[in-house]
């Protein structure tokens, strides 16, 4: 089984005020699924990605497989299904079901785990459950990989 080096995965970023601010590396997964993927080994029955995001995904849903996403670094805020949001942080799983629409706002670093692989659906609302409307423009002037906000306490909701 081969070794596969985080710093040897090609980057795929994407940005700009139609996008969420985030930066990939798919390490794990086929071509066949996934025309993006470009590591020589593949997998159809298995796709990990190393992401980096700051600010909001947007509500997506994965209609075809379960989803795993593991805190790496960072925090946030996010709410799967008719769930009440939830604050999460490094060393936190979520597990978004088959079927059930997510979105999450942060500046976080995380693995994303789907068995099989399988392609996920953006949906667009006239406003997301976290209260932020669809559209909202990232202020390009920031650099939000260099904020840090420390985990907020149980107490009010900070965004």
């Amino acid at each position: 089984m081969p070794v596969i080096r985080l710093e040897d995965v090609p980057e795929i970023a994407e940005t700009g005020p139609d996008r969420d601010t985030l930066v990939m590396k798919k390490a794990i997964g086929s071509k066949e699924r996934d025309p993006a993927f470009a590591m020589p080994d593949e997998t159809p029955s298995l796709s990990i990605t190393y992401i980096k995001i700051w600010g909001r995904l947007q509500q997506i849903t994965c209609d075809e497989t379960d989803r795993a996403m593991f805190i790496v670094e960072g925090d946030g805020i996010a709410r799967v299904g008719d769930d009440p949001p939830q604050r999460f942080g490094p060393g936190d799983f979520i597990l978004i079901p088959r079927g059930v629409s997510y979105e999450f706002k942060g500046n976080l670093t995380y693995l994303v785990i789907n068995s099989p692989q399988r392609p996920c659906i953006r949906r667009s609302a006239s406003e997301d459950d976290l209260g932020v409307p669809p559209g909202t423009k990232i202020d390009e002037s920031v650099d939000y990989r260099d904020l840090h906000r420390p985990r907020p306490s149980e107490g009010a909701l900070i965004l």
